[in-house]
């Protein structure tokens, strides 16, 4: 993947997270921000844009594993979502496991780093 293309994933998951965060202060504190799915997507981000596979694969792999679950169970049993939320958990995992298959094979510690 060329450097450009890299980087303008990685803002693009940058914006993403500043217009969820933007959704998220209307209702709660930014302090909603910490959790860790919404820390995994700036590692995703930080990934992209370093060229640093680990921490790319490390991001989507939480995502995946235990970020994109636990907003679905949250969401079904609370009733609500925001339209920003499904950008949010979708799109960085999908971004960095783009980046991971043009780079060839996952990092090595990836599993246990996420």
């Amino acid at each position: 993947m060329s450097p450009g293309l890299r980087r303008g994933l990685a803002l693009a998951v940058l914006l993403a997270w500043a217009l969820h965060s933007w959704a998220m202060a209307q209702e709660y504190s930014l302090a909603i921000m910490c959790w860790s799915c919404h820390v995994a997507t700036l590692a995703v981000a930080a990934g992209l844009w370093r060229g640093h596979a680990l921490l790319a694969a490390a991001g989507s792999l939480f995502h995946l594993s235990v970020g994109l679950p636990s907003w679905l169970v949250e969401t079904l049993v609370s009733g609500r979502w925001f339209p920003t939320s499904v950008l949010i958990h979708v799109f960085p995992p999908a971004a960095g496991l783009l980046y991971l298959r043009r780079a060839g094979e996952l990092p090595r510690g990836a599993v246990p780093v996420a």
